[in-house]
């Protein structure tokens, strides 16, 4: 008995101790939203949010101006959060298109 206690007990201490140092390392560098990747080297003046429609649709290697920030299976409830981070640090943006189809208001998508 006194041997699982000892196992128990140094695995707890590991796990403890890996979770305290994760989080010391990890915490700055999520709580400080500048290290994310939301500012752009790009000139770009038009952005593009979607799902894989847009995604699949409009290639931003051929298309002059754009920059295609669509990703597919994502939710439109995820687009806003992405939208509003993305102009806060890069305020070269005029035009913005938020591609949206009757698919995205499925209680699926939620």
């Amino acid at each position: 008995m006194a041997k699982l206690i000892l196992k128990l007990l140094c695995f707890s201490t590991i796990v403890g101790v890996s979770l305290s140092v994760a989080i010391f390392f990890l915490f700055p560098i999520i709580k400080n939203r500048e290290t994310g990747n939301f500012r752009l080297n790009s000139q770009n003046r038009v952005l593009l949010l979607g799902h894989s429609h847009s995604a699949c649709a409009f290639n931003d290697e051929i298309i002059n101006d754009l920059d295609n920030f669509s990703q597919a299976g994502e939710s439109y409830f995820y687009t806003y959060p992405k939208l509003r981070l993305l102009l806060e640090y890069n305020k070269q943006y005029r035009h913005v298109f938020i591609e949206f189809s009757n698919n995205q208001i499925f209680k699926t998508m939620d």
